[in-house]
């Protein structure tokens, strides 16, 4: 699923040429020029306490002017606190985008301990100073317990690494250690 909002703005760009003969006048065009860009990004998804998680976004001029000055903003996490979450672009200043331009960004959160569990909206402002135009789109987080089936999931992944790896053996004993957490149910745990 892909969110955003999407409208163009025309500017209108005059020129006048004149000519002068003994009778006339000069005459003139106007041209327009569409000014659009559009913040692409996924619509939803899950995660769980302290991961990490990185979320491509792209920024696409589909006007025929270039854009300058874009600042990138995550915000509105719509849950009781929110520090919490921490949100960090790798590229928040965009210098120019030039028509057709398609520029990808990554948006890293991370859900601390105490974050509840729940949904989180977040969402993506891009503005442009020079022309000035916004455009934002809205990323829903899950934010999930760590359950039996995960961990479950990530041993069996681990014990067959080292069974196909004999030279990650040293795993071998995080794993057993993994395995008692698992087996009294402590989930978190196993898969830290």
């Amino acid at each position: 699923t892909v969110l955003s909002t999407n409208f163009t703005v025309n500017i209108t760009i005059a020129s006048t040429t004149s000519t002068t003969s003994g009778g006339g006048g000069g005459g003139g065009s106007v041209t327009f020029k569409p000014v659009a860009f559009k913040l692409i990004l996924p619509g939803s998804i899950s995660t769980h306490n302290q991961e990490r998680i990185d979320i491509p976004l792209s920024l696409y001029n589909s006007g025929g002017s270039s854009f300058s000055s874009i600042n990138l903003i995550a915000s509105g996490f719509e849950q009781k606190t929110n520090s919490s979450v921490v949100t960090r672009f790798n590229q928040s200043f965009i210098n120019v985008l030039a028509p057709g331009e398609r520029r990808n960004v990554t948006l890293s959160v991370f859900f601390e301990h105490d974050s509840p569990l729940g949904t989180y909206d977040i969402y993506v402002n891009a503005t442009s100073l020079s022309p000035r135009y916004s455009d934002w789109a809205k990323i829903v987080i899950y934010l999930e317990e760590i359950n039996q089936s995960n961990a479950e999931e990530i041993l069996l992944f681990t014990e067959e690494l080292i069974v196909q790896n004999p030279e990650c053996d040293e795993l071998r004993e995080l794993l057993k250690a993994a395995q008692v957490a698992y087996d009294k149910g402590d989930y978190r745990a196993a898969t830290s």
